[in-house]
Order: C-alpha cells, then sequence, then structure tokens
C-alpha cells in the first residue's frame, strides 16, 4: 500500500520498477497540487 508521508521525497521513496509512474502521481498529486488523497489512492490502485 502507498502511503502520502510528509514530504515528496519520502512519498518518492516507494516507488518500485513498474509502478514508478503510478507513484509518481500519487505522491504529485498530494504533495504539489494538494489534493485529497483518496480518489488519487483508487487511481494508484488502478495503475499499478
Amino acid at each position: 500500500m502507498i502511503s502520502p508521508f510528509n514530504t515528496i521525497t519520502d512519498c518518492l521513496d516507494q516507488s518500485e520498477g513498474e509502478n514508478d509512474r503510478a507513484c509518481v502521481n500519487f505522491c504529485d498529486c498530494i504533495h504539489a497540487q494538494g489534493k485529497s488523497r483518496d480518489p488519487y489512492l483508487d487511481q494508484f490502485n488502478e495503475n499499478k
């Protein structure tokens, strides 16, 4: 399971292989765009 963590750096440290793009998108939505976690968590799970 992915977690937003407190910083984008910590969030991005979770990326693994084929899930890199989904992880980057999730972390960007939470930390750079300031969006709510739940819709992007669903999106991450669909794209991994």
